[in-house]
């Protein structure tokens, strides 16, 4: 799927037993797979390279794996899961963005096993005011890879991300109960 910087959105979803993979989504102007209120779903086995503000972004989702997916230049949140429940992050590639994967006012959310490289920040939680949903807990970071996350920050002037300073591989903002573990981080300047 080209969006050819015409097209705003590659794959919108909502609605119970979603299931989203083997595509190659490039080109969009605002994001490459995303969801609205979608539940008991699976993204996996994309490639998605520069679709916009963000790669994959369930939102207001429960009970969703995001795997085995590779994302790249994107100008936000690569992977952004944002107001939901019960989510696994597996087995990602993502680089060439601005935040790698982000966790936001989310609850039991378990990203494990990705490669988190080249970015200005590599995995974040964090809780971002005026939501509806105004909590962030139960957040898992275990054995992933995180190294070199000092790309050039070039997120909206404005947002959330642009004030992340690059060289940041772990950033935990008002989160509660987030455990870090097992995870290999270096930052080369």
């Amino acid at each position: 799927m080209d969006g050819k910087h015409e097209i705003n959105d590659a794959i919108l979803y909502s609605g119970n037993g979603i299931l989203i993979e083997n595509f190659k989504i490039i080109n969009y102007k605002g994001n490459g797979i995303m969801g609205q209120a979608g539940n008991n779903f699976i993204i996996r086995n994309n490639w998605i390279i520069d679709s916009g503000v963000y790669g994959i972004f369930p939102q207001y989702g429960k009970n969703g794996l995001v795997e085995h997916n590779v994302l790249s230049k994107i100008a936000d949140a690569a992977i952004y899961v944002g107001m939901c429940d019960n989510i696994d992050v597996l087995h990602n590639e993502v680089f060439d963005s601005v935040a790698g994967i982000e966790i936001e006012n989310s609850r039991h959310c378990l990203v494990e096993n990705n490669y988190v490289h080249n970015n200005t920040g590599g995995l974040l939680a964090f809780i971002t005011p005026g939501l509806p949903i105004k909590t962030a807990f139960d957040i898992i970071f275990r054995n992933n890879f995180v190294v070199n996350n000092n790309h050039p920050n070039f997120g909206a002037p404005g947002s959330t991300v642009a004030s992340i300073p690059p060289g940041t591989g772990i950033l935990i903002m008002a989160a509660d109960d987030v455990i870090v573990k097992n995870n290999i981080t270096r930052c080369a300047f």
